[in-house]
């Protein structure tokens, strides 16, 4: 059976829908043109080990929350340390400055978020580590230009994964499994214009996700962005985003 095996099952509708996942899809393997990722066993070990999901009340949790992740206060005061670092005198030289620091920013956004600490400082660890990769690949204009927008497709984009995944495990039975996408589809379609401008925002909210340069690995993305911009068997070929 080939790529295109399940592709006349489904209508143009449903296929943006699907396509939400096709960066995740790309890089995990499967199927793009079916409601299922056709990942077999895999799905399983994904959900499990990659995202301690165990059940469908997990699953579906985890969606959901995908779906209303907002990223403006953390990108927030993300960009106030990095520009506070940025100053002449800042003097903020080693990571328990940097901690304090932040944390006093925090406490001035408000003090009850001090328990995302961790979270923020991840995120602005990897955004630096970034930094130079973004730039170069023209994925960003400048260090303080990224917005939560840009932050939206890659939790967008595993939603949609993981719904799909759902599918697999039999999880979520296809009516369940489509309202989901149409949920993810509708805050995709109310932020980005067309698949490319969706897909800048999935690698870029992925690279302040990752840890590790290879992990990140940000000119691999951009490639598999190219492919599915590109290339005839790719779902995005096949529709617009809207």
């Amino acid at each position: 059976m080939g790529l295109f095996s399940s592709f006349k099952k489904l209508t143009d509708d449903q296929l943006r829908r699907i396509s939400l996942s096709a960066q995740y899809q790309y890089q995990q393997g499967g199927e793009h043109f079916a409601l299922s990722a056709k990942l077999g066993s895999r799905a399983k070990a994904i959900l499990e080990q990659g995202w301690g999901i165990a059940d469908k009340a997990d699953l579906r949790e985890t969606v959901e929350e995908l779906i209303e992740r907002n990223h403006s206060t953390e990108l927030e005061i993300v960009k106030e340390e990095m520009a506070a670092e940025l100053q002449e005198d800042a003097e903020i030289d080693s990571e328990e400055k940097r901690i304090a620091s932040m944390a006093a920013i925090i406490e001035k956004h408000d003090a009850d978020l001090l328990v995302e600490m961790e979270t923020y400082y991840c995120t602005l660890c990897n955004y630096i580590d970034a930094l130079d990769a973004l730039l170069a690949n023209q994925l960003i204009s400048s260090w303080d230009s990224i917005t939560a927008r840009d932050l939206m497709g890659w939790d967008l984009g595993r939603a949609a994964f993981l719904v799909r995944l759902g599918v697999d495990r039999k999880l979520f039975k296809s009516d369940e499994a489509w309202e989901l996408l149409e949920k993810i589809y509708q805050k995709a379609i109310a932020n980005f214009n067309d698949w490319e401008d969706f897909g800048r925002s999935y690698i870029i909210g992925r690279s302040l996700w990752a840890d590790s340069k290879d992990e990140r690995d940000v000119l691999g993305f951009c490639n598999a962005l190219k492919w599915l911009m590109k290339h005839p068997e790719s779902p995005w070929m096949r529709v617009r985003l809207k």
